[in-house]
């Protein structure tokens, strides 16, 4: 019960956080966050009419969509579409304060530090300039805390699943997750049995499955990620 509370707590900052989107600024019209019309129309339209390099970030759009539609007609001024999807960016970025708070009580044996961390974390700039303005980045950093948390408490069965959501949550969870969890099974590989092992190293095979299926689904071909880095290498010049 307690927990839920610290939650629904965490929940209803990331809602203020970003409620001037609603009602304040049209984020769409705002410099450095020009994207958040690729997830507007994301969430109206669906991928077949957007962007074909950003229209693979799926989850954050797809789930603010029927939050939009329950909402239209029932939020006065606010634009349903944002409040669709401030509802899950809340939602998101709140368990990732949740679950570093948690952690953190548990490596500080301070439950004070654990708070204090969420807090640090929902303060920061970005958190409700970008993660909160309509664009999709909390997904990557809850999945991120999420792979952490798996780690730290031994649930690792849920590593393969936190690789799949955070892929098509934003592509670039691939390579960061994939490299987090190698990097920790190497520095710690004497902790782990056979079964453990495989269940952290496919953590980044799950995320490269997740994103290539998206992608070939979605283009009506088979696409393989390192030629999507291409595509954006040529296209952007990252």
């Amino acid at each position: 019960m307690r927990r839920g509370v610290l939650w629904l707590v965490l929940f209803l900052v990331c809602m203020g956080l970003g409620y001037p989107t609603l009602n304040r600024y049209d984020p769409r019209q705002t410099a450095g966050l020009s994207d958040t019309q690729i997830y507007y129309d994301l969430a109206i339209h669906g991928p077949a009419q957007v962007d074909p390099e950003l229209r693979y970030r799926l989850l954050v759009p797809m789930l603010a969509r029927p939050v939009a539609e329950m909402a239209r007609g029932h939020v006065g001024t606010w634009d349903p579409v944002f409040f669709g999807l401030l509802t899950v960016n809340s939602f998101l970025t709140a368990t990732t304060a949740f679950l570093l708070a948690a952690l953190g009580s548990r490596v500080l044996a301070s439950e004070a530090a654990g708070l204090f961390a969420a807090a640090l974390y929902l303060l920061n700039f970005e958190t409700a300039n970008i993660l909160l303005s309509g664009m999709v980045d909390s997904a990557e950093g809850c999945f991120l805390m999420a792979i952490v948390w798996s780690l730290l408490t031994g649930r690792l069965w849920w590593l393969p699943l936190w690789g799949a959501l955070g892929a098509i949550g934003k592509e670039t969870f691939v390579p960061l997750a994939a490299a987090f969890t190698i990097a920790w099974w190497l520095a710690t590989r004497r902790d782990w049995k056979p079964l453990q092992s495989v269940l952290i190293l496919v953590t980044g095979v799950a995320a490269f499955a997740s994103i290539t299926v998206v992608q070939s689904v979605l283009s009506g071909r088979m696409v393989w990620p390192w030629e999507f880095a291409v595509a954006l290498h040529d296209n952007g010049g990252h």
